[in-house]
């Protein structure tokens, strides 16, 4: 996760609902206009429920990521894995992920909404 720069204060709604719902939800989205916070209240829940991921929390910034086949090393590098060549990067993550607690969170997914709802998809089927 990146460091934080300031303080966090208010949106404790927001912040007790989505961790409730982490608790019982293999995936949850955060989606409204540009500019309302969403990054930031998503990072600071990974923050604050870090420790119940025995293998940690994955920071996936996809903003400077512009096609679809970069996607898949957009992921695995922020998880610090290197897919071996010639294996599919999805398979090779599900099954790194298969055993494991790892929360991901994705952010700016826009420009790729299609190509990441397939590949969670892909993740969570398997």
């Amino acid at each position: 996760m990146p460091a934080a720069i300031s303080s966090f204060v208010g949106r404790t709604d927001e912040i007790v609902g989505i961790e409730d719902w982490l608790s019982s939800a293999r995936l949850v989205t955060i989606c409204g206009f540009g500019g309302l916070g969403k990054t930031r209240l998503a990072q600071e829940i990974a923050r604050r429920i870090e420790s119940r991921f025995d293998d940690g929390v994955w920071y996936v910034d996809l903003a400077p990521v512009a096609d679809t086949s970069a996607l898949a090393h957009a992921i695995t590098t922020a998880g610090g894995l290197i897919v071996p060549a010639g294996r599919d990067p999805v398979d090779y993550l599900s099954l790194w992920l298969a055993d494991r607690e790892v929360l991901v969170v994705f952010d700016n997914c826009e420009q790729l909404a299609a190509a990441v709802a397939e590949f969670v998809t892909r993740i969570l089927e398997s």
